[in-house]
C-alpha cells in the first residue's frame, strides 16, 4: 500500500515526468513504437489491397465460368430436346 502512494507521488511530479520524457530510453522506446505502428499500418494496407485485387480476379473468373456453364448447359439441353423429337 505505501509503495503505491510513493509511486503515485513520484509519477505525478511534473519535474520528474519531464525528466523521464527527455531521457534517451523513453524517446527511443517512443520512436520504435511509432515505427512499428506505421510499418504495421502500411503492411495491413498493402495486404488489403492485394486481397482486393485477388478477389476481383476471382469474381471475374467466376463470372466467366458461370457464363460458359450456362451456354454449355443450354446447348446440351437443346441438343437433347432435338434428339427426343
Amino acid at each position: 500500500m505505501p509503495w503505491r502512494q510513493i509511486l503515485r507521488q513520484l509519477l505525478n511530479n511534473p519535474h520528474l515526468e519531464q525528466k523521464l520524457a527527455d531521457s534517451y530510453i523513453i524517446r527511443r522506446a517512443a520512436q520504435i513504437t511509432a515505427y512499428f505502428m506505421h510499418r504495421g499500418k502500411q503492411l495491413t494496407q498493402d495486404k488489403v489491397e492485394e486481397l482486393a485485387k485477388t478477389t476481383s480476379k476471382t469474381g471475374s473468373k467466376l463470372d466467366s465460368f458461370k457464363t460458359t456453364f450456362a451456354k454449355e448447359l443450354k446447348r446440351e439441353w437443346d441438343k437433347e430436346k432435338k434428339k427426343l423429337k
